[in-house]
């Protein structure tokens, strides 16, 4: 909710990001102490831990069809920052394969995640706009397949599990790729099913869901097939699967 509302006094926005960086590095410097140990590494917040915490569905669904992103994984959740494998994985593309963090440039962030949102700010070079369909989680309420800004105003767009509750993932697709620069880049993630050949999705579960209730339970799995044969083309854009298969076929990433 501030940050709906610090949007609209460009010189809150810097006090807003200061504030943000310092309030959570110190809650990090203090859970650091009480899960201290040389278990796990969060890469996203540098704790070394004793412990991480399960987290996902509890489903006979979810673990039967190896849905990866979704089912319940020991040792998932960072008890420091909260990130997720999805999460520690993002943060390592994003800074070991884009300067996002270096230079100056414009983001549109959809479902910000906390953890990555707060890595950001830290670059003061980076025009941020966040993004949710919900009223007040974010910068700005979006209607995903009906994005309000102009063609090619983001050097960036980051979309980390949304498309699964989308109808019309492909007009998204395309939304996003109109508001991209021509040298920009998209990046997503979403819950993968290794186990079968075909998109598993229930449409009928996404015309009743109430989106002003956050819930991890997905509504499409996107097969193998779907992504590695690039259906992102819808876009006129190519799809580059910078980790390869090695990344989907374990739900321990970066722990």
């Amino acid at each position: 909710m501030i940050g709906s509302f610090v949007k609209n006094f460009p010189p809150l926005i810097k006090i807003y990001r200061i504030i943000t960086i310092t309030y959570y590095n110190l809650r990090y410097s203090f859970l650091r102490i009480i899960y201290q140990g040389n278990k796990h590494y969060c890469n996203l917040c540098k704790s070394h831990t004793r412990i991480f915490f399960g987290y996902g569905e509890k489903s006979d669904f979810f673990s039967e069809r190896e849905i990866i992103g979704a089912r319940f994984r020991e040792n998932a959740m960072c008890p420091c920052c909260s990130s997720l494998e999805r999460h520690r994985l993002l943060y390592d593309y994003l800074e070991n394969h884009t300067d996002i963090f270096k230079e100056s440039c414009s983001i549109l962030h959809f479902a910000a995640e906390g953890n990555i949102k707060n890595k950001l700010f830290e670059n003061t070079q980076i025009d941020y706009y966040s993004a949710d369909i919900v009223k007040n989680r974010a910068m700005y309420q979006v209607d995903i397949t009906k994005i309000p800004f102009p063609s090619q105003k983001f050097d960036y767009v980051l979309c980390n599990h949304v498309l699964q509750d989308i109808e019309d993932d492909r007009k998204a697709i395309m939304e996003m790729k109109r508001v991209l620069k021509s040298n920009g880049t998209i990046i997503l993630s979403f819950p993968l099913c290794i186990s079968q050949h075909n998109t598993y999705e229930d449409m009928e579960k996404n015309h009743s869901r109430n989106v002003s209730k956050h819930t991890e339970t997905s509504t499409m799995f996107a097969s193998m097939d779907w992504m590695l044969n690039n259906e992102f083309k819808v876009a006129d854009s190519t799809c580059k699967n910078i980790y390869g298969r090695i990344i989907l076929t374990t739900d321990r990433i970066i722990c």
